[in-house]
């Protein structure tokens, strides 16, 4: 059975919400167009439709160039300040609860642990929370712990055979019923630190409004093949984007892996949702809500093994994508109920408006594949005028969107100055732009036609797949 099955009410919801954002919107469009009289339609260089779907795909460049604008202008301001904070040392100290939640990790955690151990800090509790691994994941992280006397520094909490599988859920229980710090932060299994990660991080939880923070996440392995070196360019785009919505205080996101949040608030919002696919992104969702913020922190980071092939990757993304769309669909009256309707849990504008460019990633694969058919039939079957070239500016604009944000993180945040990783950043993304929209077609197909949401499946390791 699924671990993340929903109601058939619920089910039938999101598809009935999917079905007229896309579908029926882009039939208004047609029928107005239809309607308008000749004299008029002669003003626009192409029908209705045809041209918002153009005007949507500038409007994401446009707000990526607005973003990274913002970096260059507050940027270099906010990294002094940051600067400042940690060379003064005068930030409040904090205890840490370190969460670990593993199904059969026996071949990354014993450096995990040892990577963990070895974090600077005098102040935090590691739980590593075993959620019925068949394996030899237990076996190995007692021996570690035993061997190394650290029984006050790690606990290990074996989960009940029968208890809710899943790591919202094993999440939830560690939570409930043993997490007594003040933050709540998340590995995945095989994390990898550096040692002042909890000292740096203090400075960002100084301002009260910020609830919950993410580290900058990279590949580890991102040399081994060209699947690992083009999952490290995403994270290097999703850098770019994160670092730019949080300097215009905007819809900020956490992704699962080096992730801190308040355990107060963590409560208060009654933990994470245990029947989604992607708990991290729609945790987010209820934060920003709350009227809480969550920052973004590009100087720690958080490395993590890339998947090396391809079926693999592909399953992962598209388990990404679908569960950020019904996370959309799930909250849709937050982001679209009416701004002067007072709400507890209500948006502020500015992230309503930050969320909707990324919205409209999910919306243009599909709104250009109805139109481009719609311009094929013409083209075959009633010999009418045919509008392919404005239609060219929506892959247009997402590959440039994807290019710059890809080249301009890779210059910042990787280094890379090389003619040969320039041409290798516009052959990626090339492929992101197509990989993606692949996907987000794949993923809308599931929600309209899918019996039920797709299942959460263990992403394999290294050393598994090579296995």
């Amino acid at each position: 059975t699924s671990l993340f099955r929903r109601s058939k009410e619920a089910q039938n919801k999101e598809r009935a919400l999917l079905f007229s954002i896309i579908v029926v919107l882009w039939l208004i469009f047609k029928i107005i167009n239809l309607n308008l009289s000749e004299s008029f339609q002669k003003l626009f260089p192409a029908p209705l439709s045809v041209l918002c779907l153009s005007f949507l795909a500038v409007l994401v460049l446009l707000y990526t160039l607005f973003t990274f604008l913002c970096e260059l202008i507050f940027g270099e301001k906010k990294a002094k300040k940051f600067l400042s904070a940690l060379s003064s040392q005068k930030a409040k100290k904090l205890s840490f609860d370190i969460l670990i939640a593993c199904h059969n990790e026996e071949s990354v955690i014993v450096e995990t642990l040892k990577n963990i151990d070895q974090i600077d800090y005098e102040n935090y509790l590691v739980y590593l929370i075993d959620d019925r691994s068949t394996d030899k994941t237990v076996e190995l992280a007692r021996a570690f712990i035993q061997e190394h006397k650290l029984e006050k520094k790690f606990k290990l909490i074996e989960r009940d055979p029968k208890s809710k599988p899943g790591k919202a859920s094993a999440l939830n229980e560690c939570l409930k019923k043993h997490a007594q710090g003040d933050l709540v932060l998340v590995f995945d299994a095989d994390a990898r630190v550096k040692t002042d990660c909890l000292r740096k991080s203090l400075f960002y939880f100084q301002d009260p409004q910020i609830v919950a923070l993410q580290f900058q996440k990279k590949i580890s392995n991102a040399k081994f093949n060209k699947l690992t070196r083009y999952q490290d360019l995403q994270y290097v785009i999703d850098t770019r984007l994160q670092v730019g919505r949080d300097l215009i205080n905007g819809f900020v996101e956490l992704r699962g892996n080096g992730q801190i949040i308040r355990r107060t608030c963590l409560l208060e919002i009654d933990g994470w949702d245990e029947r989604t696919l992607t708990d991290d992104l729609e945790i987010s969702t209820r934060i920003h809500a709350s009227g809480s913020n969550i920052s973004f922190a590009p100087e720690i980071e958080v490395l993590e093994e890339g998947v090396i092939k391809t079926r693999a990757l592909f399953r992962q993304t598209r388990r990404w994508v679908e569960g950020s769309l019904r996370r959309y669909l799930t909250h849709f009256n937050l982001f679209f109920n009416p701004f002067f309707w007072r709400s507890t849990k209500q948006l502020t504008l500015t992230k309503r408006l930050d969320a909707l460019p990324f919205l409209g990633e999910f919306i243009l694969p599909f709104w250009f594949l109805l139109e481009f058919m719609g311009q094929l039939f013409s083209l075959i079957f009633s010999h009418e005028k045919t509008y392919f070239f404005p239609l060219l500016i929506v892959p247009l604009a997402l590959n440039l969107m994807f290019w710059l944000n890809s080249l301009v993180g890779l210059l910042q945040y990787r280094k890379e100055q090389s003619f040969q990783e320039n041409l290798k950043v516009s052959l990626l993304s090339f492929y992101s732009c197509s990989h993606w929209s692949l996907i987000v077609l794949l993923s809308i197909r599931k929600v309209l036609f899918g019996r039920r949401p797709s299942v959460w499946q263990k992403t394999p390791r290294m050393a598994d797949a090579k296995d």
